[in-house]
């Protein structure tokens, strides 16, 4: 089950200086289809780009968890 929200990753890429999804893609060192469809919530991102993407975008640890948990982690 793939639980990106990708209403919260393009919000994240807006908040940060209008990154592009190309930019993020390059950044990952994938294609850029291969960030639209994890964007879009048809392919997981690995923790290795969950976490490349929290430190790219400047996500708080709650924005983190809406994105790519839907609030579900455990934190406080």
């Amino acid at each position: 089950m793939v639980s990106t929200n990708p209403c919260e990753i393009a919000a994240a890429r807006a908040r940060c200086n209008k990154i592009t999804q190309r930019e993020v893609a390059d950044a990952l060192g994938i294609s850029f289809d291969a960030y639209r469809k994890r964007e879009n919530g048809v392919v997981e991102f690995s923790n290795e780009q969950q976490i490349k993407m929290m430190e790219l975008l400047g996500m708080t640890l709650k924005q983190f968890n809406d994105a790519f948990y839907d609030g579900k982690l455990p934190i406080k």
